[in-house]
């Protein structure tokens, strides 16, 4: 056979074999061959050399424990036996007193080898040991810590981002859950959506640590390799010299098993540990070979994997929990789409379009069980769906012109009778959902009386007492700020990767919550009052964003502002025959207290993330984010890593979603129906 990897083939005049010059052959190495496989070697060679020498230094110290035992024993055995005096100075005696001596001797040459193979064999190993061990450790964490930070900082992100898309969901399509429910859906909503906030941030950071790491990793890379390779042959090479002196040590103790001794000899000269990393160098480079494409650049490193990437690809979505709860929520949802499709729809239209007695037929019609909140939510949807009828597509309700009802004045009447209905069933039930879309209804309906007189619904509706309750108030502020968490946690995946929320969510109900006090004559002063007590009662949910959000809801009202009336409607309530009303204090519990309490209560409310420990803080932030941001449910910003989302475009990027949310998507973008109506 010829010679191995890094032999020279001389001749006995000190040149090669054939007379030429000695040429040694090229050394294969791991900096230089594999410098892109630190994994391969890492757990084909490194781990596994280092465990096998582990495993010989302990059959090594079992072998020195088995020997003491055997030697002590011998030494014992040889001191039992005493020859009686009569006995002594006979050929017996003497050819016993040899086998004693044999005995005594063989045990001290047990125990003189076992001192050896553990002082000067075992111990080296396990030096080495250690000092590898500890290496390897280095090598490791410098690897694999920041990556390690960024994997589990991805998985969060994809986790937040998706419990709190499936809770905003959730939220925006649940006009069959109770009241009380569909506002704790709400506050869980708002909590997750600023969750989020906080993973996105977190794995933002990550990324710059795990490409700062990565690139420190790849300048080092050829330095570790080549440490790596000094490591594995030095423990090999000690491992040789140990089996060395294990040989010598066995050959002057057992000389009777010369032959067997002179094998192990043989053996363990003829170990080439340098020669063996030679060789499965040759493998590996000859498995790339049939693996990799011709294009790849053999020894090229990989580019690090550390971009921004939208939430749903970073790990595995969690679906919605199938609870009986949400499953009662299903049937109702059935039901009430039901409703609005079929049974409420000719109804509305002889409402509209019959005759005095028939309008007031349609209308008892509609407010039969107005008791059940499917019914109930159903009739607002169904009036919500007429009147964006007349609207462009994409136009929201707070921003519909209003709709004249023809005469017979009867119509007008039983639309005043349903509403007055409604409110009262939305007033015993605490139901602060609908009261709010029946609020905003009541501004966009109107009729014509004689002599030409416009009288909207709204004036007739105005003293109802629902309007007076500051519960009622605070619940619409928050079903308002609930709804704005909830369309950023679902418009989030349809913008482009490296965008995030910086400024707070709004809606365009919420920046006209304020305009609908004033609308039902509640004084500025009061409504200032209200919200920022609501907001304040309220911060720890909020967060950081609770002063930014007083800010952005009274900044149209404050002195030297131009007040912005709601959906255009002027003076108290729009008409001259209202008058400004004073908030009554009731001792009735909010459906936000009352659903943030029973949160609380399961613990499902922590003062940790509701506070400020891992919420960002956006002090000194807000002037200047409220400045910049443009229009939506959120601003948002762009890290370098991709454009601003548009809505047009990345309208085909949200790939995963269900119909509803697709439509929830084009509605803040304002190709769609508004968020309430879907």
């Amino acid at each position: 056979e010829g010679p191995s990897a890094g032999e020279l083939v001389t001749g006995t005049d000190g040149g090669t074999g054939d007379g030429c010059d000695a040429k040694a052959v090229t050394e294969l190495s791991f900096s230089g061959d594999l410098c892109g496989q630190f994994e391969v070697l890492w757990h084909q060679r490194s781990e596994p050399s280092e465990q096998f020498l582990e495993r010989v230094t302990e059959v090594l110290r079992l072998r020195s424990q088995l020997e003491r035992q055997y030697g002590q024993s011998l030494i014992d055995l040889s001191s039992q036996l005493v020859s009686p005096p009569s006995l002594q100075g006979g050929t017996v005696h003497a050819a016993v007193d040899a086998v004693l001596v044999n005995f005594r001797n063989r045990g001290e040459q047990s125990l003189e080898i076992a001192d050896q193979i553990e002082a000067d064999i075992a111990a080296t190993l396990q030096s080495v040991l250690t000092q590898h061990r500890e290496a390897s450790k280095r090598m490791l964490a410098d690897s694999e810590d920041k990556i390690r930070a960024y994997s589990k900082l991805s998985s969060r992100y994809c986790s937040r981002c998706s419990e709190a898309e499936n809770v905003a969901q959730e939220c925006l399509q649940g006009m069959a859950m109770r009241p009380a429910e569909r506002t704790k859906v709400g506050i869980r909503a708002t909590q997750l959506s600023q969750q989020a906030r906080v993973a996105e941030e977190e794995y933002y950071g990550s990324i710059d640590q795990a490409n700062r790491a990565a690139a420190l990793y790849k300048h080092h890379l050829p330095i570790v390799m080549g440490a790596l390779q000094n490591m594995e042959e030095k423990r090999w090479l000690c491992l040789k010299d140990c089996m060395r002196k294990l040989v010598v040590y066995e050959t002057s103790w057992l000389r009777n098993l010369q032959y067997d001794l002179e094998s192990a000899a043989k053996t363990a000269e003829g170990a080439d540990p340098k020669g063996d990393v030679q060789e499965f160098i040759r493998q590996q480079l000859k498995a790339r070979e049939d693996t990799v494409s011709a294009t790849e650049k053999p020894g090229s490193l990989p580019e690090p994997p550390f971009g921004v990437h939208q939430f749903w690809t970073l790990g595995r979505l969690r679906p919605p929990k199938d609870t009986a709860a949400r499953r009662q929520w299903l049937e109702d949802e059935a039901i009430m789409k039901r409703l609005v499709a079929e049974e409420m729809p000719p109804a509305v239209e002889r409402l509209f379009s019959g005759g005095a007695q028939e309008a007031k037929e349609a209308a008892e019609e509609l407010g039969r069980g107005l008791q059940d909140l499917r019914r109930r939510s159903a009739l607002c949807c169904v009036l919500r769906a007429k009147l964006l009828s007349h609207e462009p597509q994409g136009t929201e309700l707070d921003n519909c012109k209003p709709v004249d009802i023809a005469a017979p004045a009867a119509r007008f009447d039983a639309m005043v009778s349903l509403f007055m209905g409604a409110l009262n069933v939305c007033d015993e039930q605490a139901d602060s959902w609908c009261g709010r879309d029946l609020m905003v209804l009541s501004q966009l309906f109107r009729t014509e009386v004689d002599g030409g007189k416009t009288v909207k619904l709204l004036s007739k509706i105005y003293s109802h007492p629902i309007w007076n309750k500051v519960t009622f108030w605070e619940d619409v502020l928050i079903i308002g700020l609930c709804e704005a968490h909830a369309a950023e946690a679902i418009w989030r995946r349809s913008l482009n990767a490296g965008c995030r929320f910086v400024a707070p969510s709004m809606t365009t109900f919420l920046s006209r919550v304020v305009g609908y006090m004033l609308t039902f004559g509640i004084r500025l002063e009061q409504a200032r009052t209200a919200v920022l007590n609501a907001v304040r009662k309220h911060g720890a949910v909020l967060g950081p964003q609770a002063a930014a959000y007083e800010k952005l809801l009274l900044q149209a009202y404050e002195p030297g502002a131009q007040p912005r009336p709601a959906s255009g409607v002027t003076g108290s309530a729009g008409n001259s025959d209202t008058a400004p009303r004073i908030l009554e204090a009731d001792n009735t519990e909010s459906a936000w207290d009352a659903a943030a309490a029973q949160i609380a209560d399961s613990g499902s409310v922590s003062a940790a993330n509701a506070g400020t420990g891992d919420t960002p803080s956006h002090d000194g932030e807000v002037e200047e984010e409220l400045a910049q941001a443009p229009p939506g449910p959120s601003s948002c910003e762009d890290n370098g890593d991709s454009a601003a989302a548009n809505p047009d475009a990345t309208q085909a990027e949200t790939s995963g979603l269900d119909n509803e949310s697709a439509q929830v998507l084009a509605a803040l973008a304002g190709n769609q129906r508004s968020v309430s109506d879907v």
